[in-house]
This record gives C-alpha cells, sequence and structure tokens, in this order.
C-alpha cells in the first residue's frame, strides 16, 4: 500500500491516541500519530476531529458573545483567542436571521424532550451504523434506544428511559413470537396510523361539508324568511291603502247621502214647524184645546184630569208621558203645572232642547213623521 506523508505536527491533544488506535486508524510512534491521507478511515478521523473541534470552538465563541446586551457591545471587546476580523464575522454570523431562527428551532426541539440521551450530537443514524450486525444486518430499536440513553458505564440517563426501554423490549420479543420483525410491526402501525388519518381527514371533511350545508341553508332560510316579511308587509301597506280609499270613497259618498237627506229633512222639518206652529209665532197649539193628548194607557205619567197636553211652545210639546218626561230634566212640574212651559221662556227653551236631543235627533234622518 502507498504511504501517504506524516504529520508530525499533529499531537496527541487533537488527535486522542486511544481512540485512534482502538479504531485502527493510523499508526501511532510516540505521541504523534502517522497518517496516510490515501486510507479512508485516517481522513475521516481527521475530517471529524475538526469539524468536532470546529463545533466546540463556535460554541465557545457564542457563549461568549451571549454576554453582551447587543451586537455592537460585542464588537468592542473581541475574544482573546480571535482577531477583530475573525471576531466581526463571528458577530455577524451569529446576527444573522438564518442562524437566530436555527438555533430558535433547536431550541423548541430541545424544549420537547422528555428524557435526555447521552449520545451528544451523534446522531442516532450514526449509533445505528456503529452498531450494524455485520451478520444480519437488523438492528434491534430497544437495543439501539438502551445505547443512547445509557453512559459508558451502563447507567440510564433517566428513569423514564428505562421504562421506555423495558416496554420496547418486552415489544420486540413479542414480534420475535409471531415471527415479525420491528420493521414490520412499525410498517403495520404506520399503515394502520395512516388509516386512521385518513378516516379522521375524510370525518373532518364531512363535517365540513355538513356546517356549510346547515350554513347555506340558514342563511337560505333567513334569506326567505326576510323576503316573506317584506312581502306580507307590502301587501298589508296596500290593503291598509286600500281600505282607506274605500273608507274615504264610503266616508264621501254617506256624507253626500247624508247631506243631501238632512238637506230634504230639514226642508221638510222646517216647512212642518212653520205650517203647523205658525213659524214659532204661536205660544199655544192652534187649536190644541179641543185635540186630547192624554194616553190613559201609561201609568208612569198619568193624566191629570184638570190639565190638558196640547201643544206648547217652540216645538209645542204633546202628550202626558212628554210632559211627564221632561219635568225630571227641566225643573217643572210637568203633570199638574204644564201651563209653565207656555209662560216661562226659560222654561220652554230647556223642554224645546230637551225634546229634540232625547226624541228628534236620533231619528232625524227618518221620514219627517218620525220627529212629531
Amino acid at each position: 500500500m502507498k504511504r501517504g506523508r506524516e504529520f508530525p505536527s499533529v499531537t496527541s491533544g487533537q488527535l486522542h491516541t486511544t481512540s485512534a488506535s482502538k479504531r485502527g486508524r493510523g499508526r501511532t510512534r510516540g505521541d504523534h500519530f502517522d497518517l496516510d491521507y490515501t486510507r479512508h478511515e485516517d481522513v475521516r478521523t481527521v475530517v471529524e476531529t475538526m469539524m468536532t473541534a470546529r463545533r466546540t470552538h463556535r460554541n465557545r465563541m457564542h457563549a461568549y458573545f451571549k454576554k453582551f446586551p447587543s451586537k455592537e457591545a460585542a464588537l468592542l471587546k473581541p475574544h482573546p483567542d480571535t482577531t477583530e476580523e475573525q471576531w466581526k464575522e463571528l458577530c455577524d454570523l451569529f446576527t444573522s436571521e438564518a442562524f437566530m431562527k436555527r438555533s430558535e428551532q433547536n431550541k423548541k426541539n430541545r424544549s420537547k424532550l422528555t428524557v435526555n440521551h447521552a449520545a451528544g450530537s451523534r446522531s442516532f443514524q450514526r449509533t445505528r451504523a456503529c452498531m450494524k450486525n455485520q451478520e444480519s444486518g437488523n438492528i434491534n430499536p430497544a437495543e439501539l434506544y438502551k445505547k443512547n440513553y445509557t453512559n459508558k458505564d451502563g447507567i440510564w440517563t433517566l428513569e423514564g428511559a428505562r421504562e421506555i426501554y423495558e416496554r420496547m423490549d418486552a415489544f420486540q420479543r413479542k414480534c420475535d413470537l409471531e415471527g415479525k420483525t420491528y420493521t414490520e410491526i412499525e410498517k403495520q402501525a404506520e399503515m394502520e396510523a395512516t388509516l386512521r388519518d385518513h378516516r379522521e381527514e375524510q370525518r373532518v371533511e364531512q363535517e365540513r361539508i355538513r356546517l356549510e350545508q346547515e350554513e347555506r341553508m340558514k342563511r337560505e332560510q333567513e334569506r326567505m324568511r326576510v323576503e316573506h316579511e317584506e312581502r306580507m308587509q307590502q301587501e298589508q301597506e296596500r290593503m291598509r291603502k286600500e281600505q282607506e280609499r274605500l273608507r274615504a270613497e264610503i266616508s264621501k259618498e254617506l256624507e253626500k247621502k247624508m247631506f243631501s237627506v238632512m238637506e230634504k229633512k230639514m226642508s221638510d222639518m222646517s216647512k212642518r214647524l212653520f205650517s203647523q206652529f205658525g213659524a214659532f209665532c204661536y205660544i199655544n197649539e192652534i187649536n190644541g184645546a179641543s185635540n186630547n193628548y192624554c194616553d190613559a194607557s201609561n201609568t208612569q205619567y198619568p193624566c191629570n184630569p184638570s190639565q190638558q197636553y196640547y201643544g206648547r211652545r217652540p216645538l209645542q210639546l204633546t202628550w202626558n208621558y212628554n210632559y211627564g218626561a221632561a219635568e225630571s230634566s227641566n225643573g217643572f212640574d210637568g203633570l199638574n203645572s204644564l201651563g209653565t212651559v207656555g209662560t216661562d221662556p226659560i222654561i220652554s227653551f230647556k223642554t224645546a232642547l230637551w225634546f229634540w236631543m232625547n226624541n228628534v235627533h236620533q231619528v232625524v234622518i227618518q221620514e219627517f213623521g218620525a220627529t212629531i
């Protein structure tokens, strides 16, 4: 095999002799390594060591940077192990949007860990590769979990990690008894989870469609209700206006008829009064004494044989029952002293008005005969 050049400057402080010898990478000579960079193992050892040193250095610089309240304050006091130019580049890196976003995401991811592992910065896949069984090529997931959550002395990082491992190990033994691999169980569980997710998505979609349909129905019902109310209001308003129009027409027509009837009746009444009562020029009815206005069948207002109940004054009040009914409202003795109607002008006109309001007014639209 072709030998590469030696690197006498690489000391045990940078590449630990024990680690390299265990891995079989390179050959040691005292506290130095004889590295053959044509060997893949030697190159990987150097690269991994340098990457680890770089991460360690940057983490140390970042911890120093976080002590300052701002980038400007940090630039005023560079780290002793860097130049001003190097420190400025680091400050620009630590305040860049990409670095801050990645740092925040890493912080969130770490906060979600319920059990801390002991693998450091090494990924689980790298641990799996180191544990890979050359014969079967399969790695027991429970053993991989144990490898990452126990230290070099076999002590668990947390008691909760031991409980998880015991459940995983029991599940693995069950898989072995059933003749299935852990991967097959994982795939089956993944398929079942996918099916559950699909069913849940279908349920959510159906629920969304149902809610949308209900919302559309509610909006449609509300629209129909509003339209119905508007139509009803319009119809009621139309009917109200029509009723008002009809009432106005009927009222106008009745008014015309009433005016015509009243005009005719008043004309007839005036003619009758003027003809019967001499244009209100006579105190007593003409030839009234010759007429018998005594209704003997009326026991409420019996006739006085010494009195004659013929017409007197403006409306020529007649009959015993009219004189008797008028006395209580007009303050005179209507059955026994009916002459007061003819001699007292106040009593005579009060009696005339009383008779008009109680006997004539309500039947004035009838034939004239109803008023006498």
